[in-house]
């Protein structure tokens, strides 16, 4: 065995077992330790889930749609959701963007997409919204704080999405913030006050949403959630 230190994240492995392994895909996350191949070679890393010093840099090193999330120097792993998350996202993705469009009032994004808060956060929320106002944050990655964003909850998510995501949008200066929750059929509006997301109004199962960040948007809920 190859071992040698790259970016303090991963390390070279046996190449021909793990080539077979991986059978074609980009990567593989089995208990916890990430196996991919990069420049030819197969490399394998455990992330640990006690550090907090990763970095954009290590971030980077991943290989590109590894299903993991920088927040607050931890590479955080976020599992596939599932298929009423799935149905919620495209749902309102589709009434989304195509107001936006309509009204050109700049772009609309879904997962995955990368949001560089600052070294130590990066975030793909399942939905955002850049005004025309703030498009110099727009480039090959999303560089601030989009005007609006939406997290669809799942197990994997929930706590973070709850927590020290909506902190870190909130100070960054995410001006409005949806929370939906595809299994209670619920969702919780929030707009920034000072740098601090403040819960204005929750909505279960009907009712008409009417967006703060996205001027002139609305969409009712059984849209949201309708399979």
């Amino acid at each position: 065995m190859i071992a040698f230190s790259v970016l303090n994240l991963y390390t070279a492995i046996q190449q021909a077992d793990f080539k077979k392994l991986l059978n074609g895909r980009d990567f593989l996350v089995v208990q916890g330790q990430l196996i991919f191949e990069k420049e030819g070679e197969v490399f394998i890393t455990t992330i640990e889930n006690n550090r907090d010093d990763f970095t954009v840099e290590d971030y980077m090193a991943l290989p590109e749609g590894a299903p993991f999330q920088l927040i607050n120097g931890k590479l955080v792993y976020m599992s596939s959701p599932k298929s009423s998350h799935q149905t919620a996202s495209i749902n309102l993705a589709s009434y989304l963007n195509m107001f936006v469009k309509k009204n050109k009032l700049g772009r609309a994004f879904h997962a995955p997409f990368d949001v560089h808060l600052d070294e130590k956060n990066i975030y793909q929320p399942d939905l955002m919204f850049i005004s025309n106002e703030r498009m110099g944050i727009l480039g090959d990655w999303v560089k601030g704080a989009p005007d609006f964003i939406v997290e669809i909850l799942s197990w994997s998510t929930k706590l973070k999405d709850e927590g020290e995501k909506m902190e870190n949008y909130g100070k960054y200066g995410v001006q409005e913030y949806w929370l939906i929750d595809p299994e209670k059929q619920t969702v919780e509006v929030y707009h920034n006050n000072n740098g601090v997301l403040i819960l204005k109004e929750k909505f279960e199962k009907q009712g008409t949403l009417q967006s703060l960040a996205v001027a002139g948007f609305s969409v009712q809920l059984s849209d949201i959630f309708e399979e």
